[in-house]
């Protein structure tokens, strides 16, 4: 319905009846807004500098960091968790959805995506449901992938995909 509301052009409000939105909703506009907020890191200011050298040494065109929305993770423990916080959203969703970790028997929190060029991974509908990482610096993993959440079933999503079913339907065709 939503698909097909917003291909219409018509709105449909975010929130449940009596305000509530579900855990679904509130951890698909954490990832909306950790996506934004990675790409605008990239896009200027010296926080970004890392994300922006590595990306122009892999030959990535502006072009195509804005088409892809490509952000960078700061190596920061808590800088995506204070932006979120400060626009409203408490921590647990943050969690279950993957953009936080928690060491075991701890409460407290640390970013998931550190030092990391994040590229955002989109399901059909274009809505974030994760994030893949390249690390920049030194360190273990190399690549690191949102985990299956509530918005992400990591078996079901094929990157890009969001971008590409049009040709692919055209062509009848596609090379994986």
């Amino acid at each position: 319905a939503r698909l097909l509301a917003r291909r219409a052009g018509v709105p449909i409000p975010e929130q449940r009846s009596g305000g509530q939105r579900s855990e679904r909703e509130i951890i698909l506009a954490a990832h909306k807004d950790a996506a934004g907020y990675f790409h605008e890191i990239v896009k200027s200011g010296d926080e970004g500098a890392a994300g922006r050298r590595y990306l122009r040494g892999r030959g990535i065109t502006g072009e195509t960091v804005e088409r892809l929305q490509m952000g960078y993770a700061t190596d920061s423990w808590d800088s995506l968790r204070d932006h979120l916080v400060r626009r409203g959203f408490s921590v647990e969703p943050l969690v279950s959805g993957g953009l936080l970790s928690r060491k075991e028997g701890r409460s407290s929190t640390f970013d998931r995506f550190r030092d990391r060029v994040v590229f955002p991974i989109r399901n059909l509908s274009g809505e974030v449901i994760g994030f893949g990482g390249r690390l920049i610096g030194q360190g273990e993993p190399k690549y690191l992938n949102s985990s299956d959440t509530a918005i992400n079933n990591k078996r079901e999503t094929l990157y890009g995909l969001d971008l590409t079913r049009g040709a692919i339907r055209d062509t009848g065709e596609a090379i994986v």
